[in-house]
């Protein structure tokens, strides 16, 4: 009976330590050469001026197209990419792949569904959404459309 017990602990124990593990290693977050924390004068160095920057009392948000950096004190917060612009993670996942790619990069997602929230909010033609964590407390979202990756984020957790 004991032995019954303590095999059923550490089984208990695994499937625990799975499921806290992170599923995105934190050198995957980034969309374009760029993540969380690069500053200005580096994303200005890889890609010239932006296209566009509207400024906020807490900062700024840059657009290169549809690539999309919020910035705060000159530092990156949010990486954001919204349309097949060739842009991927180190990995090589991107915006217009099949959500397959995700999976077989990545494995499956830490959550997946179609509420919004405060953190989640679909983009324009998404109807569903991809989150993977890492360690690092930041997240990657997938928004996608019929299995078609439509948008992607990085972003720190909540």
């Amino acid at each position: 009976m004991m032995k019954k017990i303590l095999l059923l602990t550490i089984c208990c124990m695994i499937v625990f330590i799975g499921t806290v593990m992170a599923s995105v290693p934190a050198s995957e977050l980034a969309i374009g050469g760029i993540g969380i924390g690069a500053s200005g004068s580096y994303v200005r160095s890889v890609y010239g001026n932006p296209d566009s920057v509207k400024s906020y009392d807490w900062g700024e948000i840059w657009k290169y197209g549809s690539f999309e950096l919020t910035f705060e004190k000159d530092t990156v917060l949010n990486l954001k990419s919204t349309g097949n612009n060739g842009l991927a993670t180190p990995a090589g996942l991107a915006v217009g792949m099949k959500m397959d790619s995700a999976y077989d990069l990545y494995g499956k997602a830490d959550y997946q569904g179609k509420e919004q929230t405060e953190i989640v909010r679909h983009p324009k033609g998404c109807d569903y959404h991809y989150i993977y964590r890492s360690s690092n407390n930041m997240i990657m979202i997938l928004y996608t459309n019929n299995d078609v990756i439509k948008a992607m984020a990085i972003t720190e957790g909540h």
